[in-house]
């Protein structure tokens, strides 16, 4: 569910809940919610509250819907964050619709017109939320002039794309099993190492493993041998030798997300943090129990990009595909295919899949393809790059490239 979905559903399931947080019917985009919460207001205002049956009785075609959002709910949750969330959506929209109107602008008389506009965004806000509103006005138009690159991936032409992971956003980087998702989520950590301490939440790969993952990544050693029952001892030692300076910290006694919220708030204080890795997902534990594991999975998601949020950091998330995505023609995923929760999608600012045609043995063009393809980005543009090859042997997909007609950026 996305924010506005999991707000009606959290007033749906608690009508009280109007009376202790401020919710404004504007602040919805969706229609279907915008009439929603302003019949829950006006019948508050008459002294009574909606409910599931009264609006299912108030708007009789909407009732599949209703009952939807109340199902898919947030579980024992506090209203107020999901409320400030939608405001502060709505208020960058308005602010976004502004600030274009004051770029088009050609007089003083506009100008005049934008501030008044901004003016009126704020009033009839409490004193704690104007401050919030204003903060939250000057950190876009900072974020607008800051074209400086967020934690970088490593791979050059994805950079080019996102501008890196930026502070305060949740990407998911997700692909079925053998697609290099961890391979992926190393290179991005070396990478962003070199702007400060990466975290590296391992819930599946022991940290002996991932380490000598990291010193296939330094191209002194190749995957097979770093496996091998008898290595190139000097070949190790060299990749032992460059790796040893990364400030990688790898982190595998952690799987609740409280846990890890704890554990990043606490590092983030000490600073010098450039980026956080989750690997993976579905591996993840929260101590909100539920017995709807969909729900679960969204309210982990939800967790995550909260982590984001309030330390200001990028948080890459690692996800399995469902396996629907294999009954499918080309095998090629898309966002829907994100496994357990549809929140996943809602939740992240951007998501990245991986794709190796080899793995299924299909051919374009008469070869096989490696594929990194931008299914959501909020901030930019979507696509697929082609262009990128998965190289097994140093686990690597960046800095090789083949000419392609298929990448569009």
């Amino acid at each position: 569910m996305n924010l506005e979905a999991s707000l009606v559903g959290l007033l749906i399931n608690d009508p009280a809940a109007i009376d202790s947080v401020r919710i404004e019917p504007e602040w919805f985009e969706d229609p279907t919610y915008f009439k929603i919460v302003k019949a829950c207001k006006d019948t508050r205002a008459k002294g009574s509250y909606e409910d599931l049956v009264t609006l299912g009785q108030r708007f009789p075609d909407q009732v599949a819907t209703l009952v939807e959002l109340s199902k898919n709910a947030p579980f024992r949750v506090d209203i107020i964050p999901y409320a400030t969330l939608v405001q502060e959506e709505f208020i960058k929209r308005q602010a976004q619709r502004v600030g274009q109107d004051l770029i088009q602008t050609q007089d003083i008389e506009g100008v005049f017109k934008a501030s008044n506009d901004i003016n009126q965004l704020l009033e009839g806000s409490t004193p704690q939320t104007s401050k919030t509103l204003l903060e939250l006005m000057n950190g876009a138009l900072e974020r607008i002039k800051d074209t400086s690159m967020g934690a970088p991936t490593g791979n050059s032409v994805l950079d080019g794309v996102l501008n890196g992971l930026k502070g305060g956003d949740l990407s998911v980087l997700a692909a079925r099993p053998a697609m290099g998702k961890t391979a992926f989520a190393i290179e991005t950590a070396v990478a962003s190492q070199s702007k400060g301490r990466v975290l590296f939440f391992s819930l599946e790969m022991p940290s002996d493993q991932l380490i000598k993952r990291l010193w296939v990544n330094t191209r002194e050693v190749e995957m097979k041998e770093v496996f091998s029952s008898s290595p190139d001892v000097s070949k190790l030692q060299k990749a032992m030798i460059k790796s040893e300076g990364y400030k990688i910290e790898v982190l595998e006694d952690y799987v609740y997300v409280e846990d890890i919220a704890s554990k990043v708030a606490k590092e983030s204080r000490k600073g010098d943090v450039s980026l956080v890795v989750v690997d993976y997902l579905q591996l993840a534990k929260t101590r909100q129990k539920t017995n709807n594991r969909e729900r679960e999975v969204g309210e982990m998601s939800w967790s995550f990009k909260m982590i984001a949020k309030k330390n200001n950091l990028p948080v890459l998330l690692l996800s399995q595909l469902s396996r629907a995505v294999e009954s499918t023609e080309t095998k090629e995923p898309d966002s829907h295919h994100l496994r357990d929760s549809g929140s996943i999608e809602q939740d992240a600012s951007v998501i990245i899949m991986l794709y190796r045609s080899v793995v299924y043995g299909i051919q374009e063009d008469g070869e096989y393809f490696d594929l990194i393809k931008v299914t959501k980005n909020r901030n930019g543009e979507t696509g697929r790059i082609k262009g990128s090859y998965f190289d097994g042997r140093y686990q690597s997909w960046s800095g090789s490239f083949k000419e392609s007609k298929d990448v569009p950026f």
